[in-house]
């Protein structure tokens, strides 16, 4: 019995303990509701300018000490200049500041920065930290999928003008995660905000990717690390696991679109024109080496068809040889046995065909400027253009070539063309 006193005591110490966590965690300031505090009153009043200047004095004069003398006019502008635009002040910007002994000499440096193009840029990357911004996918698999994000520009382009133009802070939210679903009007370039959620780091398990989402969203918008609520609920702020699906589920249920939006045109339509015939060029040349692939592989089942017959008949004997559902292809110089594919004169099985998942190289979704039309097919002169696919017997109606013909969804992904010139967002 004394033993169990013990126990029942020590437990009731350890979760006192663990209430006064929980209750300090609570007391932290970024929790409490937004309140207005009253100034502070101060000794030096001359040196306050703005209610901020009370605050900042009241803590030097409650340590004892006091306040900087001015700088210098040379080292406030530096200091300004530096702040709003990342850049130093020109000689000619120092000389005019100096001479100008006006009240509002200063105003009017500030208007001017603020109004230069190079203001969105220095804090417009603060942003695209926080939004975990990359031109490349991070741990992209190799070949199967391009490292880089071709689109990636679009969305660094829609902050900086987002800084540039003052866009009120509500829009720039609502923008980001969801401007496919807002009223645009004529204007498409407001997709390319939806880079905010595709631009980062991709994983071959969609969950993984759907949880870096929510990651960048909760940080971003509301200062909180929720995704370790994939696993468990928060100890100290009310975050459960169920408020965690429950966002999961949106981001599940949005898709990148196939067909690009176009968010812009070129009014140089020579540069369209030069584009357009060197994607037909690369598309040309990506064709013929996916057919002379094939047409390799089925050089081999030609050359070694009756091998392959006899080899399945002494399989379906129990002789040891070859099953009648296994064929061999030609790999790395010699012949290996693949499965589930019958042997055939002439003719290829779908199994044969190569294939990929679609590529993503523009995460932002949006066609850029020079983006050709989606819908057509350049033809090949010598007969190698996207010709009908094979119906389940594997007869070819095409009357071009032996073997499967391609379509858009099975096609390797490097046979579809350079998505180099696109840009932009998807949709949600």
């Amino acid at each position: 019995m004394k033993i169990l006193h013990i126990i029942i005591g020590a437990t009731l110490a350890v979760g006192a303990a663990h209430a006064k966590e929980y209750d300090d965690a609570r007391a932290h300031w970024a929790y409490q509701p937004v309140k207005k505090p009253a100034v502070p009153a101060v000794k030096l009043t001359a040196w306050v300018k703005t209610p901020a200047d009370a605050f900042i004095l009241a803590q030097l004069e409650a340590k004892g000490m006091r306040p900087s003398p001015p700088a210098s006019r040379e080292t406030l502008l530096r200091r300004v200049t530096f702040d709003l635009i990342g850049l130093p002040p020109t000689t000619e910007e120092l000389r005019a500041f100096l001479a100008d002994n006006s009240q509002g000499a200063f105003t009017k440096v500030v208007d001017r920065l603020l109004a230069s193009p190079h203001f969105g840029e220095r804090w417009g990357r603060h942003w695209l930290d926080t939004a975990r911004y990359a031109d490349t996918a991070g741990q992209a698999k190799a070949v199967v999928e391009s490292y880089r994000y071709a689109g990636a520009w679009a969305y660094r382009d829609y902050v900086i003008a987002a800084f540039n133009d003052d866009k009120p802070y509500d829009q720039f939210i609502a923008e980001q995660l969801a401007a496919d679903r807002l009223p645009r009007g004529n204007d498409p370039t407001v997709l390319t905000a939806l880079g905010f959620l595709t631009v980062g780091e991709r994983f071959q398990n969609r969950n993984d990717i759907i949880n870096d989402r929510i990651d960048a969203t909760t940080k971003a918008f509301l200062g909180l690390t929720v995704a370790c609520a994939r696993c468990h609920d928060h100890k100290f702020d009310p975050i459960p696991t169920e408020d965690y699906y429950a966002l999961h589920g949106i981001f599940a249920s949005s898709i990148e679109p196939v067909e690009r939006p176009l968010i812009a045109m070129v009014k140089d339509q020579a540069l369209v024109a030069d584009y357009q015939a060197k994607l037909r060029m690369l598309e040309e040349k990506n064709r013929d080496l996916y057919f002379d692939a094939v047409e390799k592989i089925n050089g081999g089942f030609r050359q070694k068809a009756a091998e392959f017959l006899l080899s399945g008949d002494a399989g379906g004997n129990g002789r040891g040889g070859m099953q009648p559902s296994q064929s061999m292809a030609p790999a790395r110089g010699r012949t290996q046995p693949v499965p589930d594919a019958p042997p055939s004169s002439g003719r290829t099985s779908r199994a044969m065909q190569p294939k990929s998942e679609p590529i993503n190289d523009n995460p932002s979704g949006a066609r850029g400027e020079l983006q050709p039309e989606q819908n057509k097919v350049s033809t090949n002169p010598r007969g190698r253009g996207m010709q009908p696919q094979n119906d389940a017997s594997g007869d070819n109606r095409s009357g071009k070539r032996d073997g499967p013909q391609p379509d858009q969804n099975t096609m390797p992904a490097n046979m579809r063309g350079s998505r180099a010139m696109q840009g932009g967002a998807s949709a949600t």
